[in-house]
């Protein structure tokens, strides 16, 4: 609920600021991040940066359908 690992050859360097969009058929999440740990060659872990409420929902329901599958 608070972030993700991104799975990507050339992460960025922890601190660095992005913008995140993550799509799941029509649904969708966008916010800003911060990378909270990086591994070269690996990925990336980031903490989302005041997710909307709109946001929170999409992710709450994700979340739950995770739970269930």
């Amino acid at each position: 609920m608070f972030g993700c690992y991104l799975d990507i050859m050339n992460p960025f360097p922890a601190g660095s600021s992005v913008r995140i969009t993550i799509s799941d058929g029509p649904a969708s999440i966008q916010c800003n991040a911060k990378v909270v740990y990086s591994q070269a060659n690996m990925g990336m872990g980031v903490a989302w940066e005041q997710l909307e409420e709109k946001y929170t929902k999409v992710l709450e329901g994700w979340m739950e359908r995770a739970k269930t599958n």
